[in-house]
């Protein structure tokens, strides 16, 4: 559906920083909650392109910028639709407030979070109960508790199935999909358990899926050192890591730096739309 070109940046981390170039004004507040998936994609357009053209992010001006953003959301609504899936109005909501707050002034206020792209927001819910047959989790209305996701017993068709949530110190399957550990918890492969998250200066993981969950925030696990670390500020030294962001809030390790530098959108990648 869409390319992108980035520059300076390579690995997960220059895809981030390019989707982070997609928001609007973050001292801005979206307007009234789009009712439909049409006018969603309009607002989201338009929030889109109010940051990538005066950032220098749009190979076009603001009429090329927003029709290539709104067909690009489009066609993602258009296929949610015809699979029976319903917008969700509030989500919509949701995900132009996300979008308003990601860059501020041509500066990407956190590089370690995903924009909320389309098909990051939640959107579009279904309507199949726990128990019907299903395709992909999409197809499967959550239930007020827990999780339901489309899953494939052997010998069976794939169903809507609820995950079954684990508690501290019960076994885990790192990546598994038909069960997870409760919120607040991560999947430690070293012991093959939910666990608390860990302290600074204590021994976390960097290599597992849930990389990201081993150490309590604001801290990350370094991949030098293996251990829970506090992010470096702007101008201190800092170390690379493709996975996520050694800086604070604002700041990025860039490539061939070795000090936190401004996360500025039209300095970390150029992006456009195929």
């Amino acid at each position: 559906m869409a390319g992108f070109a980035a520059g300076r940046r390579s690995g997960r981390s220059a895809l981030f920083l390019c989707l982070a170039c997609l928001s609007c004004n973050g001292d801005e507040t979206p307007g009234p909650i789009a009712e439909g998936s049409s006018q969603f994609c309009a607002a989201y357009a338009n929030a889109v392109c109010e940051v990538y053209v005066p950032c220098n992010c749009s190979p076009g001006g603001m009429p090329e910028c927003i029709e290539a953003w709104r067909n690009r959301c489009l066609d993602y609504a258009t296929d949610q639709e015809r699979d029976g899936r319903r917008f969700v109005p509030a989500a919509g909501q949701a995900c132009l407030s996300r979008v308003a707050a990601h860059v501020r002034d041509c500066t990407i206020v956190d590089a370690t979070q995903f924009l909320p792209e389309p098909w990051y927001c939640e959107l579009f819910q279904s309507t199949l109960p726990v128990g019907a047959e299903c395709r992909v989790t999409a197809d499967c209305a959550q239930p007020g508790t827990g999780r339901a996701t489309c899953f494939q017993a052997p010998a069976a068709p794939s169903r809507c199935t609820l995950t079954h949530t684990l508690a501290i110190g019960e076994p885990c399957l790192p990546g598994g999909f038909e069960q997870s550990c409760l919120p607040g918890l991560w999947c430690n492969e070293t012991t093959g358990l939910c666990s608390e998250p860990a302290a600074l200066g204590a021994p976390c993981s960097f290599r597992s899926p849930e990389s990201d969950f081993s150490c309590s925030s604001p801290y990350y696990c370094s991949p030098t050192t293996g251990l829970c670390t506090t992010p470096a500020s702007l101008g201190q030294p800092c170390e690379p890591y493709f996975a996520r962001s050694t800086c604070e809030p604002g700041s990025d390790c860039q490539d061939q730096q070795t000090t936190c530098e401004p996360s500025l959108v039209s300095e970390f990648a150029r992006c456009q739309v195929d």
